[in-house]
């Protein structure tokens, strides 16, 4: 059965990844280590953390970039990168501003040192984007091509209730295309 709407193919935010807002980086890595060990052979494995404040309301994720960033020294402007990026600022201007600030100099394992202390609200990128569970399939696949996000806060009522993934959206769509009879 083909899937209709985005609660068809979300992950329920109590088989995600999630971690307190409190926790550390190395807290959320052996949470993403848990959840993929138990993820089902039919879903890709998991690469993000759902981050949640102490009423268990969603308020941030942490993806792969975010972990591999926590290893440079934290700067308040850190987190811009992304905005800048979007904005068009060129990759070599931005690499220039990081090589002047001594981005990731360090020795590699004393970053991991430092960044398994690192608590999760340094380093996570807060949610900001949404779908309704009951949107069409089409409607969030416009929304993270658009967004040229990775997951999705999946809403019912206002409250979250599950993520979307850019990969399960192509496991649906590459399904739809192969079954197509020409």
């Amino acid at each position: 059965m083909k899937a209709q709407c985005v609660k068809d193919i979300m992950i329920p935010i109590d088989r995600y990844a999630v971690v307190r807002d409190d926790a550390t980086v190395l807290d959320a890595i052996r949470v993403l280590k848990q959840a993929r060990a138990v993820m089902t052979r039919d879903r890709h494995m998991p690469r993000a953390v759902v981050v949640v404040d102490k009423n268990d309301v969603v308020i941030g994720q942490i993806g792969h970039l975010d972990f591999l960033a926590a290893l440079g020294p934290r700067y308040p402007w850190k987190h811009d990168v992304d905005a800048m990026t979007r904005a068009g600022v060129d990759p070599a201007t931005l690499d220039s501003l990081m090589e002047s600030q001594h981005f990731w100099q360090d020795n590699l394992d004393d970053a991991c040192r430092r960044a398994r202390a690192a608590k999760v609200a340094d380093i996570m990128h807060p949610v900001s984007d949404s779908i309704d569970e009951m949107a069409p399939i089409a409607e969030a696949i416009r929304k993270i091509v658009m967004l040229r996000a990775m997951r999705m806060l999946v809403l019912r009522g206002g409250e979250a209730v599950g993520i979307v993934r850019l990969a399960d959206l192509f496991a649906e769509i590459a399904d739809r295309i192969e079954a197509i009879e020409e």
